[in-house]
């Protein structure tokens, strides 16, 4: 089946060709399957990017640090933890246990 082309040249707000929309699709504003698809990757880490900006960072479990927050998995849980803490246990300088005696906190 063909489709028929509407009269009005737009404008690609992926690669800024211009292009001839189809009549099935009015509000088509991409000209191929290949800018339509980058043009949904885009909105899709735009949308991840601002709901991180949204979610508050939180305190480090550890230390109580709230500049940067790193996510940490142990035993199927997630801590969150501030770079120096994250470091220490991932690079086997400390467990988590041992931090929170460290920090008075556990």
């Amino acid at each position: 089946m063909e489709h028929k082309k509407l009269s009005t040249i737009r404008k690609c707000t992926i690669c800024g060709k211009d292009f001839h929309p189809v009549v099935t699709s009015i509000n088509q504003n991409t000209c191929s399957y290949k800018c339509r698809e980058e043009k949904n990757r885009e909105r899709s880490r735009n949308y991840a990017r601002e709901k991180r900006m949204k979610t508050p960072l939180g305190k480090c479990f550890v230390c109580g640090y709230d500049k940067a927050i790193d996510i940490h998995h142990e035993r199927g849980r997630e801590y969150k933890l501030c770079p120096n803490c994250h470091a220490r246990i991932t690079r086997g300088y400390s467990t988590l246990e041992e931090l929170l005696k460290e920090h008075n906190r556990g």
